[in-house]
């Protein structure tokens, strides 16, 4: 629900699934922090949880479909993507074949940063990067995915 308050909740239809977890969480925490579940317990019944689960996934689909927009504009031909349905960040393919330490360099001159394919790879080649949108606001989203693009480009025309 909350990294800070470290409270979740479980749902299944497996009683001895549950049972099992439940054992597990004993190891884990054996006190759990009895007022605080309360509180949240409260927060489920009064709709207070599901309004805010609404509100987060309207915000952040409206995040993803600017940084699309954004990639329509200044990445059009340039990068293959899917558009997710869900998570905080799209995974591009460049068209061509990148040099991203040359990239990353050009881009941290331009107050950039991204995070190289090597950190996704696990020891294989990648040409790609995955763009996340979640944290940042719709200035530096447009700045960065513009910068990207335009170095891109140019490093793609030779």
């Amino acid at each position: 629900m909350a990294p800070a308050l470290r409270i979740g909740y479980l749902v299944s239809n497996d009683p001895d699934l549950l049972h099992k977890i439940g054992e597990l969480r004993k190891i884990i925490d054996v006190q759990g922090d009895t007022i605080m579940e309360q509180a949240v317990l409260e927060l489920i019944h009064d709709g207070t949880i599901k309004r805010h689960i609404r509100k987060a996934t309207q915000h952040y689909k409206h995040k993803r479909d600017f940084m699309v927009s954004l990639m329509e504009k200044y990445m059009d031909g340039l990068v293959d993507y899917e558009v997710p349905g869900g998570g905080l960040a799209i995974w591009i393919i460049p068209r061509k074949k990148i040099d991203w330490t040359v990239l990353m360099e050009r881009v941290q001159e331009k107050g950039v940063q991204i995070i190289p394919p090597e950190q996704y790879s696990y020891g294989t080649d990648v040409n790609g990067i995955r763009l996340g949108y979640g944290s940042l606001d719709n200035e530096q989203l447009e700045q960065g995915v513009k910068t990207l693009g335009e170095l891109l480009r140019k490093l793609m025309e030779k």
